[in-house]
């Protein structure tokens, strides 16, 4: 049989608008985050307050983090990055295109009032995988090795030439704590509570974690290593990322709604309309009281990939921000969603392909 395209677009209820606009301004808030923490801190975090300007300038090699006054330590100079390309693809973001290939065969269900399909659906590689990063960088390798070139030209080979200021411990490293305080407690039984030498054992808690900084001095000294294109790497330490397919395939259902139905897009609103954790999976060793045994805590309702219509039809959806309220004309003839003379086209809900049922009747008194 040949196949038969149709072109569908994404149709949000007004919750989802809602959520859109919310997790957008929550990205570009995070993404300014981001930049302001990299231009105060830098790669030389931890090891002293060399300003934001140093931080694009160079890095700090770090001294062995042993506390106590060290020689003032090397500050790799070098020159900005050249110009960024166009950015890749951003991981997560939005999509413009993906492809859903339905077939009456991989039917799997009929209900009275869609039909669900196992589909598989095409995206761009970059909504599910990471794409490798297209910043120019800098081979730390390399610039180490540069580095030591560089002190033994200029301060001999065993440092006889070296400047008697870099031979000063004018510098200190420091252990600064972080969380709360360590906490001790004693263990005693309960009849001698009052009793202070009855005392059988202690423990302390570890909930305090320390930061390595550095106070002091640095030695700057500027690297000859050029920047260089991850793409296309001119040295071995760097290895250009292996060629892969542009896009990913997941397995997913589909449900499409029957003539006249409109339980489809009261649905989708429902699942724009849940919070986010009602989405999520937990992972780790999760003990709900009373029950005593770990149990696996996932999430309540299955992934929800959108609602999508006709794009014919897109325009002239006549229903209340998708929440299943039907308009009726001055005539009161009765709009509904993708009733076309040529024939019906359904909507589409995707959904997480997440399984078999539950059967009550295998469930553990805890599940």
């Amino acid at each position: 049989m040949e196949d038969v395209t149709h072109v569908y677009r994404l149709k949000l209820s007004k919750h989802g608008v809602k959520r859109a606009k919310a997790e957008a301004e929550e990205r570009k808030a995070r993404e300014k985050d981001a930049l302001i923490k990299d231009l105060t801190d830098g790669p030389h975090k931890g090891f002293g307050h060399l300003g934001k300007e140093n931080a694009l300038k160079g890095y700090l090699i770090c001294p062995p983090a042993i506390p106590g006054p060290v020689e003032p330590p090397v500050f790799v100079v070098h020159g900005l990055p050249p110009c960024p390309r166009a950015p890749a693809p951003k991981f997560g973001g939005p999509t413009e295109e993906a492809h859903l290939y339905l077939s009456p065969k991989h039917t799997i269900g009929t209900g009275n009032h869609s039909v669900v399909y196992q589909a598989e659906w095409e995206l761009p590689r970059s909504t599910v995988i990471p794409p490798p990063s297209t910043d120019y960088i800098l081979c730390k390798q390399c610039v180490e090795a540069d580095i030591v070139r560089i002190i033994r030209e200029e301060d001999g080979e065993h440092g006889e030439r070296k400047d008697p200021k870099w031979k000063e411990l004018s510098g200190e490293i420091k252990l600064v704590p972080e969380g709360r305080p360590s906490v001790i407690f004693h263990v005693v039984q309960r009849q001698n509570l009052d009793n202070p030498d009855s005392e059988e054992g202690r423990f302390e808690t570890q909930d305090c974690t320390y930061r390595v900084e550095y106070v002091g001095p640095v030695r700057p000294i500027r690297t000859t290593v050029e920047w260089q294109d991850p793409m296309h790497p001119r040295c071995p330490h760097i290895m250009a990322p292996s060629d892969v397919p542009p896009t990913a395939k997941m397995r997913v259902i589909g449900k499409l709604s029957l003539k006249h139905d409109e339980h489809l897009v009261r649905e989708a609103a429902n699942y724009e309309s849940f919070e986010k954790h009602m989405f999520q999976h937990w992972s780790g060793f999760n003990v709900l009281p009373p029950m005593h045994d770990p149990v696996p805590v996932g999430a309540l309702v299955p992934q929800f990939y959108g609602y999508y219509v006709p794009e014919s039809d897109f325009d002239d959806v006549k229903y209340n921000d998708h929440e299943g309220e039907k308009v009726e004309d001055k005539e009161g003839e009765d709009k509904r969603v993708n009733r076309k003379d040529s024939g019906y086209f359904s909507p589409i809900l995707l959904l997480e392909d997440c399984g078999s049922p539950v059967d009550p009747d295998e469930l553990t008194h805890d599940q």
